[in-house]
């Protein structure tokens, strides 16, 4: 894992979203795992941030309602804040709720249940894919030297 952090402005940049808007869902609730802040500081997005950022905006993209997109990053902050390597993450939706849930050991919903959960579907992420493309604009932004215009 890289140590950089970005500020939100080269985060959005990185992510591909815009950042008013990101501003306006982080203050509705619908993306509650941004890096925490304090006023007049910008938050700053680890490794892990990026990658949860990336994928949101690309629910966003494909028309996911952005609460639900922003519970499906807090999954795969969850997952990767344990295993920051992992080239795949699998999350789970039990038939009995709207809401999805990370599986450690996606092999163990190969059955027709999830901790007595019976599993509607699942849903895998290339995290390898898209930590590969967070490095890339990482890069890039390190590449910047100076103020925006």
């Amino acid at each position: 894992m890289t140590t950089f952090r970005l500020t939100t402005k080269a985060a959005c940049r990185v992510a591909q979203i815009d950042r008013q808007r990101l501003n306006e869902l982080i203050s509705s609730g619908d993306y509650s795992v941004a890096p925490e802040t304090v006023p007049g500081r910008s938050r700053l997005f680890d490794e892990i941030d990026l990658i949860a950022l990336f994928i949101f905006a690309r629910l966003l993209e494909r028309d996911w309602r952005p609460l639900r997109a922003g519970l499906l990053a807090s999954n795969i902050i969850t997952q990767l804040r344990k295993d920051s390597a992992a080239g795949e993450v699998t999350v789970f939706s039990p038939i009995a709720s709207s809401l999805t849930r990370a599986i450690e050991k996606p092999q163990e919903v190969a059955g027709a249940h999830n901790g007595g959960m019976a599993v509607l579907y699942t849903q895998t992420f290339n995290i390898e894919t898209v930590r590969d493309l967070v490095r890339a604009g990482i890069e890039e932004e390190r590449a910047v030297i100076g103020e925006d215009e």
